[in-house]
């Protein structure tokens, strides 16, 4: 009889452990009633996306499936190699990692974010040095950008703001009014790898004016 009952209790307890499993498997597989934080890789931003101060719902795609993806004021955004960014920082073709839900109630599958990195930019840091190819103004407001062409990055774009400052090279100080075309120079930002724009400048250094500068 004694026997019996373990037996039972065994069978039970296998029961319960089996139940469990397979619970876990079913959510992994994203069952019918599963509410988890799954990974996502490699989400492409779509290429007709203008980014925005607010937070708005971002078409993309993953292996070729279009999703809509939510982020709200709560969701983490980050760059490359986890420092803090803003939602505004995300353009279109960057590359994504998004921790969040799956939702396919409605016509796209929609991916409501937790936190999102944006593996296509860098973390406030990257510095680089070239050649002023083009210039659109000379002068420090926002909106103005350069060209520049780099050794090892090819051609980056350098967005300017107001705040930017010009510091001395080898203690030798130039203006804003000194940028030209043909000029050498080493500038500090954060990096769109995708997009090939340097923004968020801190700092640019003149390394070398042009010989005939041009505007």
């Amino acid at each position: 009889m004694r026997i019996a009952k373990k037996s039972t209790a065994v069978l039970t307890l296998a029961s319960f452990v089996l139940a469990g499993f397979a619970l876990t498997a079913d959510a992994k597989k994203g069952g019918n009633h599963a509410s988890h934080t799954k990974v996502f890789n490699s989400a492409i931003v779509a290429s007709n996306y203008e980014y925005a101060t607010d937070f708005n719902d971002i078409s993309i795609t993953i292996k070729n499936v279009t999703y809509t993806l939510k982020t709200s004021s709560t969701t983490k955004i980050l760059r490359k190699y986890n420092a803090k960014a803003d939602f505004s920082e995300i353009t279109a073709g960057d590359n994504l990692k998004i921790w969040g839900t799956l939702d396919t109630t409605g016509v796209t599958p929609t991916i409501i974010a937790t936190k999102v990195r944006d593996n296509s930019i860098q973390k406030l840091g990257a510095s680089f040095q070239g050649t002023v190819s083009d210039i659109a103004s000379v002068s420090a407001v926002d909106g103005s950008h350069l060209t520049v062409t780099t050794k090892h990055r090819g051609i980056q774009t350098v967005d300017i703001l107001s705040t930017f400052a010009l510091r001395p090279y080898k203690g030798t100080a130039k203006t804003v009014a000194d940028l030209h075309v043909g000029d050498q120079i080493i500038v500090k930002g954060i990096w769109n790898t995708n997009s090939k724009t340097i923004y968020n400048v801190t700092w640019m250094k003149i390394k070398k004016l042009a010989t005939t500068p041009t505007t």
